[in-house]
């Protein structure tokens, strides 16, 4: 019998039992969390200088995971919304474990207070970056008409100038977008 120590039986319990079996959850959170533990065991294995099937749930320290969600960002240069798939995954992982061994039941706190990074969220932004855009274009329709009708209206000199000068800066900056 394997020892219930090491996170192998453990890594291979939670795919099989919990990802597939009892959570039924879709191909892609699967892939996703198989992903997650292709990248993450490995690179425990590296920083405690122990092979793989060697590794024991302790050895993946809220300190180890942190470090490889850092690496993550730096060396791989992953998104903050990755960060956090690859946190929630570990923190499947702790509560798996967590549930089924109770002897884990500390280790399993200790890594599911390991917090998720705050993001944006990207259709606010593009949301946000439509509604700009249309004021802009409202805001440059009615700017030219008042540059015609001052134009027309208006003496030759200075103030038709100065409303062609910001009708100009205005389409750059409406077009830079």
């Amino acid at each position: 019998m394997t020892s219930p120590k090491l996170i192998g039986p453990w890594v291979r319990r939670f795919l099989l039992e919990h990802v597939v079996g009892e959570r039924n959850l879709s191909i892609n959170t699967q892939r996703s969390y198989r992903d997650m533990l292709t990248l993450f065991l490995p690179f425990a294995a590296k920083q405690s200088r122990k092979a793989i099937d060697r590794l024991e749930v302790v050895d993946l320290s809220p300190d180890l995971i942190r470090s490889f969600l850092t690496h993550l960002e730096q060396a791989r240069e992953c998104s903050l919304s990755t960060h956090n798939q690859r946190l929630g995954g570990l923190h499947a992982l702790a509560r798996f474990v967590g549930e089924h061994s109770p002897e884990h039941l500390d280790w399993c706190t200790q890594v599911r207070l390991i917090p998720f990074k705050k993001t944006t969220q990207a259709w606010l932004v593009k949301l946000k970056l439509r509604s700009i855009l249309e004021f802009v274009t409202c805001f440059l329709a009615h700017l030219g008409r008042f540059v015609q009708q001052t134009d027309s209206a208006a003496p030759l000199g200075r103030p038709r100038q100065c409303h062609r000068k910001i009708f100009r800066k205005l389409e750059v900056l409406y077009f830079s977008f």
